[in-house]
């Protein structure tokens, strides 16, 4: 698994973590501005969005490969789908799993009312082969909410980061299909 750049216990992992918690209690009209855009290009053009790519800056200059793409087109695309997705979050809920656990883990457990995933494999499958970070994010937009809105946020800023990475998105996917399978037994022969 790759190494995760927005853990919790790294300064940009707490950077998103603290502007997570901004958009939902302080920055309401931030937030308002993120959910609103329609695309990656919406949320580029948002005061909260630059401010965002600002604080972000400094959280990542401890680590050089993370800094260097955070300077170029696809880093400052990918930053722009972390602002967003975070702007869907309701609630963080860190996930328990301490191996390899990324955000497909929640995508496999169970509903609280039936044996179904909460999302189901067909959709679950359709964003594994999202062409490139901008269909990825609008699929993660539409899955965000079937998850009531509750995701570690770390770990969601950790997978959209290596899925917009060119060399790092593939291995970011199939990680997330083992996740997301290894999960989705457990949790249907639980019931």
């Amino acid at each position: 698994m790759s190494k995760h750049i927005f853990s919790s216990d790294e300064p940009a992992g707490e950077y998103v973590l603290e502007f997570w918690r901004r958009l939902t209690t302080e920055d309401r009209q931030g937030r308002a501005q993120l959910r609103r855009a329609p695309d990656l290009t919406g949320i580029v053009i948002t005061p909260v969005y630059q401010s965002f790519l600002h604080g972000l800056r400094p959280a990542l200059a401890g680590d050089g490969s993370a800094s260097k793409t955070l300077n170029s087109e696809t880093g400052r695309l990918a930053a722009a789908a972390v602002a967003g997705a975070l702007a869907q979050v309701k609630t963080h809920v860190p996930l328990e799993r301490a191996y390899g656990s990324t955000t497909a883990v929640l995508m496999a457990q169970r509903k609280k009312e039936s044996d179904a995933p909460q999302i189901s494999e067909l959709r679950f499958r359709r964003m594994l082969q999202a062409a490139d970070l901008e269909s990825f994010y609008a699929m993660l937009r539409r899955t965000l909410p079937l998850l009531s809105g509750s995701v570690d946020v770390p770990v969601l800023a950790n997978d959209i980061w290596l899925w917009g990475d060119r060399f790092r998105g593939d291995r970011q996917r199939r990680q997330w299909a083992y996740d997301y399978y290894a999960e989705l037994p457990s949790r249907q022969q639980a019931g």
